[in-house]
Parts: structure tokens; C-alpha cells; sequence
């Protein structure tokens, strides 16, 4: 009876040990299952933090093979309860045409190709930021101006044959010289010349006065082909007034002209000296590879129409502190280059605008009684032009560094006033989400002109120059925050 107690006390043990490890497998089981039903529950509203990335929707089992079968179906969006936009719906989400996203936000984006497949790139800003690639210096590149083409803008009449700058229509058709244009088409170039290759020169006739060499046509001094039709004269005659040999021709009214053929395809700007007595004009046939006639570009002499009717609001004659600031960093590097006195004389003479106030025909202008300015536009009351205020300054730095401690001076001292108004100012530009033209709304009491984003980008552009040559940092802070707003930034709100 002993031995059958204890056999009977083993099995009792083994049978307690599987209901025990029967019950924990069923309770797992049950617990899983508890965990997702079948339609997840409805989420209460949540507020996101300001920095978080958006939550994903939770995901519902089986729900991958569905996606396919989804359409998308039309609805009505209604806006500011002012306009309905016909939008299109999936589920929970809606999606409104990118037109109307675009004018309302005022947003760009295109469909574009990448490895065989077409996708849509969006951006906030159309407008780009050049790197600082190294300390400004004043006799290195000009900010990015290397990259400009001044004769193409669209607001550029021509370049004139005569003076060999741009003729300008930005404030009327009829052109006119426009200093600004000239020293950005100097400065340009300028550029160019340090971060390109030498262009290409071509010469067609020196008028055998030994420079170039001798053409495939046997002309000596050049590589054109003269054709003088019957009646014309061509000679190689000395002219005592250039102390240097012409080409000298004559030809009657009736005639065609001597011509010389350039037969050239890859140059596009042609440059001659010419001085006609008596009736005459010079015409340049271009030929296209599509059919037709050769077109004639005719140039005769006259007295061209070159006055600017300038701003409703200034009388002609106005300085504006922007082309002074130009033209001094326009005259100091044709200075560095040449080592000609009168340009940098003349980059001196140049700060004198900057001393007086806009009624005595000067740029100078106070903000609050406190705050030297110098204006773009010298109205009345002021305006406060930020781009055109810091090309100022840049080009009185260029000035005060290149003209030394003595004779810089007044530049110096004028750079120095500016820049403390700048450093204080700066924030008055600043809107949150971009940056303001200029200070209308607070000398006008208007509505804040704000600055479309390639004047935002040219702020930037300015104020990274500045900081190469001023550790201020106001402009680096600046500089961070005005190119958030460039990729959708935006300052905190209370």
C-alpha cells in the first residue's frame, strides 16, 4: 500500500505540471488575439508637436492587397468659403490640382524625367544661393557675377558700338545709358575673365600694321577677304591723328560697298573701328541655318536719343548710391588691372553723393534720426532700400581697401557708419518668411513691399560677402535664418 501511494503521488505531480502548461499556452493565445481586432479603434485627436514628423496611419491586416483596388473620386473643396475647387479624394485624403496649390502659396514644382521615369520636383523658392568661396576680396570675382550676361537681359537695348557698354530700357523705350547696367556688364565680365578661359579672338584685319597674322586669303595682318566691286577703292593709307595705319575706302552712293568676308560661325560679338565722312553706314549679314533671305543688321551714324525720364517721384539727374557703389567697385578693379590713376580718381570723386542728404542731390538719409542710410533711390521721404544700400557699402570696401589708409579714409569712415546701420536695421527686413524690398510701410504706412525670393536670394548673397570681411554675428544668425525661409521656414508664432 506504501509503494502504491507514492506512484499515485508522482502522477498527480506530471498531470498538475501539463494543466498548468495547457493553461499558459491558452491564455498566450487568447491575450494575442485580444490585441488586434479586427477593425482598429478610432484614435482620439492628437496634437503634433511643431517639430515632429507626421504619424503614419496605422495599418490594418490583410489591407496591402487592397491597395491596388482603390479609385479616386471627385469632390468639391471649398475655400475660405469664398471659391469651390474641384478636388479628388482617396479615403481620407484629399488632393487639390497643383495650379491651384502654386498661385495660392505661391510654391513652384515640374514633372521631370529621372532614369526613364517621370517624377514631380517641388520647391518653395525659385531662386538660388551661391556659396562664399573664399574671403571677398577686391580685386577677386564680384559676388556671382560671373554667372550674369548683362547684354541678354531683357531690359538691354543693345550694347553701343560707340562707347562699348550696355543702352538701356529700364525705364523707358527710347534707351539711355544706365550706370547701374554699365558697371554690373563691366563687373561681369570682369568675372568672367577670372573664372573662364581667355575667349576666343579672331582677327580679320589689323591694317598691316604688324598685329595678327597672315590670313588664309594672303592678307597680311588678318584672316578676312576684302571684295571691292567696280567703282570702290580700298587702299592702306597712314593716319597721322591715331599714329597708326586705316583702311582707307571710297565708294559711290549706288554701289553695294566693300565687303569683308568673316565666314565665322562660333563668334558672336564683332568689334571694329570706324569714322565715316560724309554719307556712309555699315551693314553685318548674318545667315541662319533656316531657309530665307540673310538678315541685314544696319548701323549708320545719327544722334542716338539716350535721355531716362528716371522715377515719377526724382527729377533727372538723381544719384543713386547703389551705381556709385558700382561703379567704385567697377573703377577700383579696372585700377588693380590697368594701374591707370584716373580710375581710381574717379572711384575717389565718387563718394561724394554719400556726404549729402536727397534734397541737395545726394543719397544720405537718416532712419529715426540715428541711422545713417544710403539710398538707391533718393526719395523723398525715404525709402530704404536694403540690395541696393549693402551694394553700397560693398563698393565703399572695395574703395577704403584699395586706396589705402590716407586717401581712403572718408571712405572708410562712410563704410563703417553704414555697416553699424546695417547691423541695427537688419531686423526691420526680416518678415518671418522672407524679407521686405525696402521700408515703405514704415516711411508710407503702407503694405510691406515684400522682396520676391531672387531679391531675398541677392540679401543673402550680400550679407555672406559681408560676413567674409566682418565676423559679425548678425550676418552669419541672418544668413541661416533667410535661407530657411528659402526651403519653407517659417519664425515661431506666440
Amino acid at each position: 500500500m506504501r509503494c502504491l501511494a507514492r506512484l499515485s503521488s508522482k502522477a498527480l505531480l506530471v498531470l498538475c505540471a501539463l494543466l498548468a502548461l495547457l493553461s499558459l499556452l491558452l491564455w498566450s493565445r487568447c491575450s494575442h488575439h485580444s490585441q488586434t481586432p479586427a477593425r482598429p479603434p478610432e484614435r482620439p485627436e492628437e496634437e503634433e508637436e511643431e517639430e515632429a514628423s507626421p504619424r503614419d496611419a496605422p495599418g490594418i491586416p490583410g489591407s496591402a492587397g487592397k491597395a491596388a483596388a482603390l479609385r479616386y473620386e471627385e469632390i468639391d473643396c471649398v475655400i475660405n468659403e469664398e471659391q469651390t475647387v474641384k478636388g479628388r479624394r482617396e479615403g481620407s485624403e484629399v488632393f487639390l490640382p497643383f495650379s491651384w496649390v502654386e498661385k495660392y502659396f505661391q510654391v513652384y514644382g515640374r514633372i521631370t524625367g529621372s532614369d526613364g521615369n517621370e517624377r514631380f520636383e517641388f520647391s518653395h523658392s525659385y531662386s538660388k544661393v551661391y556659396a562664399q568661396r573664399a574671403p571677398y576680396r577686391p580685386d577677386g570675382v564680384f559676388m556671382s557675377f560671373e554667372g550674369y550676361n548683362v547684354e541678354l537681359r531683357d531690359r538691354v537695348k543693345c550694347i553701343s558700338g560707340a562707347e562699348g557698354v550696355p543702352v538701356s530700357t529700364q525705364w523707358g523705350p527710347q534707351g539711355y545709358f544706365y550706370p547701374i547696367q554699365i558697371a554690373q556688364y563691366g563687373l561681369s565680365h570682369y568675372s568672367k575673365n577670372l573664372t573662364e578661359k581667355a575667349p576666343h579672338v579672331e582677327v580679320y584685319e589689323t591694317a598691316g600694321d604688324g598685329i595678327g597674322s597672315v590670313g588664309n586669303s594672303g592678307n597680311e595682318g588678318g584672316n578676312g577677304r576684302w571684295t571691292v566691286p567696280k567703282g570702290c577703292t580700298l587702299a592702306t593709307v597712314w593716319d597721322k591723328s591715331r599714329l597708326t595705319a586705316v583702311k582707307h575706302f571710297s565708294c559711290p552712293e549706288n554701289s553695294e560697298g566693300v565687303s569683308l568676308e568673316l565666314n565665322n560661325g562660333r563668334d558672336f560679338i564683332i568689334s571694329f573701328d570706324l569714322k565715316l565722312q560724309g554719307n556712309g553706314s555699315v551693314s553685318v549679314l548674318l545667315e541662319t541655318t533656316e531657309r530665307g533671305r540673310p538678315l541685314a543688321v544696319r548701323y549708320a551714324p545719327g544722334a542716338p536719343l539716350l535721355l531716362g525720364e528716371g522715377f515719377k517721384s526724382l527729377e533727372p539727374g538723381w544719384y543713386s548710391a547703389m551705381a556709385q557703389g558700382q561703379a567704385m567697385s567697377t573703377l577700383v578693379r579696372a585700377y588693380r588691372l590697368t594701374g591707370e590713376p584716373a580710375f581710381l580718381s574717379a572711384a575717389l570723386r565718387a563718394t561724394a553723393p554719400f556726404k549729402l542728404p536727397a534734397e541737395r542731390r545726394g543719397v544720405k538719409a537718416v532712419f529715426m534720426e540715428r541711422h545713417d542710410w544710403y539710398e538707391e533711390y533718393p526719395t523723398t521721404p525715404s525709402s530704404f532700400v536694403l540690395n541696393g544700400f549693402m551694394y553700397a557699402l560693398i563698393g565703399l570696401y572695395d574703395l577704403k581697401e584699395m586706396a589705402g589708409e590716407e586717401r581712403g579714409r572718408e571712405a572708410r569712415l562712410l563704410y563703417e557708419r553704414g555697416m553699424e546701420s546695417l547691423k541695427a536695421m537688419l531686423p526691420l527686413f526680416d518678415t518671418g518668411s522672407g524679407s521686405v524690398y525696402d521700408l515703405r510701410h514704415f516711411t508710407l504706412g503702407t503694405a510691406p513691399n515684400l522682396a520676391r525670393w531672387d531679391y531675398h536670394t541677392t540679401h543673402i548673397n550680400q550679407l555672406q560677402l559681408l560676413a567674409s570681411v566682418d565676423d559679425a554675428p548678425v550676418f552669419r544668425e541672418f544668413v541661416k535664418r533667410w535661407k530657411s525661409y528659402l526651403r519653407g521656414g517659417r519664425a515661431k508664432h506666440n
